[in-house]
């Protein structure tokens, strides 16, 4: 299975503030996109991510991984049923998040 990095979704590298969708269409099962799902890219390091998923429901399947795309563990808070949901780490952190 081939997880994409931070690297592969930023013009730029790590950082540069700028994305590029058309190279973020990888979910971490290796298929082209994340149907019912939604993919948060981080590109820069906080120890929290909000993530606006619009899914109209708490996602249940959470991967996260970092720009050196080690899986991570964050705790997890929905703030806005639904809507938003808030992943909090235990040092500041950068990469991509897909819920479903």
């Amino acid at each position: 299975m081939t997880v994409p990095n931070i690297f592969d979704c930023a013009k730029g590298g790590l950082g540069s503030g700028e994305l590029n969708p058309l190279k973020c269409n990888d979910d971490p099962g290796g298929g082209d996109d994340m149907l019912g799902g939604y993919k948060h890219i981080q590109p820069t390091p906080s120890l929290v991510w909000v993530v606006e998923h619009h899914l109209g429901w708490d996602p249940a399947g959470i991967v996260v991984r970092d720009q050196a795309d080690a899986r991570q563990l964050p705790d997890e808070d929905y703030t806005d049923a639904g809507e938003v949901m808030t992943l909090t780490f235990q040092e500041e952190t950068s990469g991509i998040a897909w819920v479903s």
